[in-house]
């Protein structure tokens, strides 16, 4: 029996059998049954000679040729070490174990690696996500930054080769999320419906938008569900004196929680509802507040004939007051580009009107329902977060329109790392829009 190695600077290592490779004469034999290897001695090949066992063994190391005649294997393979337990400086051609279950550990990698030199890093106790390890890349880069990274996900295994200056170290076996990274994100809150009133009674107010919230910078940790909270818009009031019921909140977990609008006014509640926007007043009610940094005020109703109710607040500005013969319009929205375009979000409710002829509220430019005249209040677009418009009662009454849902969207530079939502890409980017609860699991 007898096997073949074509080796390129190769190191042979544990070979069984009766061995023959290529020498520059055609064949180089190493002997088993305790025969010593034959060295070859050319100008083109040599063998590093060491003991065969009886049983046919090859021990010790053969650094066979000098790269003319000899190819395929490559260089050493990764030899594994004893756990680490503290702080460490990797070497290229190792593995190591990484035990953290006391301590969190730092490894510097190699100050002057070589293109193909590679280390792994596995966790021993899976404990990882209580004391994380950081990678100190000493002067180069990891994956394009020359950033630490962390990796805090249990039982993780990254193996890493470095590939030149520009992108330094790349993860080769355990996928590119190799630590925490950061994603942007747009929340919007739900609307809220748009009062209602009596037959006979002044125009109602417009719902307000929910809170619009966008940030960057945000961190998640690969391995972790993050939960999606998208806020339902609030209903409209049912004909009648009711208030139009504030959309409900939206969030991602560890995020600021973006507040759902206020309802529209029905004139006999002394305090118009408050929100991320606030509700439009009717008559002698003022209107509601907004909340910093989500969102704006809505309008105040009128007192003179004809009674229009005020706008709601949207994301961009305050809803305008109602009119003599008019209803206030809804606050206009505000734009965001995290989809790969440009989209309005959360615009307030217009404000209804009680006579033949005048105008409703129109809503505010983000999905805003419009104010009814001798109608109902028209609904907010869905997923935009925008208020619903309010009543605009006459011999009958009416119902506000219902608020708008909210929508969650999460963006980060780069092909896809997490799951949840439907996932797009856009200008380089990766996005998973929500528009209705999940996770995102990073």
């Amino acid at each position: 029996m007898a096997s073949t190695i074509n080796a390129d600077k190769g190191v042979i290592t544990g070979i069984t059998g009766i061995v023959q490779t290529a020498d520059n004469t055609g064949n180089l034999t190493l002997q088993a049954n305790g025969v010593s290897v034959l060295t070859v001695t050319t100008s083109n090949a040599v063998a590093v000679t060491g003991a065969v066992s009886a049983s046919g063994n090859v021990t010790g190391n053969y650094f066979v040729g000098n790269g003319s005649l000899l190819s395929g294997i490559s260089a050493a393979s990764i030899t594994w070490q004893s756990v680490q337990t503290s702080n460490l400086t990797a070497t290229s051609g190792n593995a190591y174990f990484i035990n953290t279950t006391s301590t969190a550990i730092w490894v510097t990698l190699p100050s002057s690696p070589s293109a193909g030199n590679s280390i792994i890093l596995t966790d021993y106790a899976r404990t990882w996500s209580t004391n994380a390890v950081t990678l100190n890349p000493n002067g180069k880069n990891i994956q394009g930054s020359s950033s630490n990274v962390v990796l805090s996900t249990n039982g993780q295994s990254v193996n890493l080769v470095y590939s030149d200056v520009t992108q330094g170290w790349l993860v080769y076996a355990s996928g590119s999320a190799i630590g925490p990274y950061t994603v942007s994100y747009l929340i919007i809150a739900g609307g809220a419906g748009g009062g209602s009133l009596s037959a006979n009674d002044v125009g109602a107010g417009g719902g307000g938008a929910g809170g619009f919230i966008s940030g960057t910078g945000f961190s998640v940790t690969p391995g972790t569900g993050y939960t999606v909270t998208v806020g339902g818009g609030g209903a409209g009031g049912s004909a009648g004196q009711n208030l139009g019921s504030n959309g409900s909140n939206s969030q991602i977990t560890g995020s600021p929680v973006a507040i759902g609008g206020g309802g529209g006014s029905n004139r006999y509640n002394p305090t118009t509802p408050s929100g991320g926007s606030g509700g439009g007043g009717a008559y002698t009610t003022s209107a509601g507040a907004g909340t910093p940094g989500q969102g704006n005020p809505g309008g105040a109703g009128a007192t003179p004939a004809n009674y229009g109710g005020g706008g709601g607040g949207g994301a961009g500005a305050t809803g305008a007051a109602g009119g003599p013969a008019y209803g206030g319009a809804g606050g206009v929205g505000s734009s965001s580009s995290i989809s790969g375009v440009s989209v309005t979000y959360a615009g307030g409710g217009g404000g209804g009107v009680y006579t033949a002829g005048s105008g409703g509220g129109a809503g505010g430019a983000g999905g805003g329902g419009a104010g009814g005249v001798n109608a109902a209040g028209t609904n907010a677009t869905t997923n935009t977060g925008s208020g619903g418009g309010g009543a605009g009662p006459s011999g009958t009454a009416f119902a506000g329109g219902n608020g708008g849902s909210g929508v969650v969207i999460i963006s980060y530079v780069g092909a896809q790392r997490g799951s949840g939502g439907t996932i797009t890409s856009s200008g380089g980017s990766t996005i998973h829009t929500f528009n209705s609860s999940g996770t995102y699991t990073a």
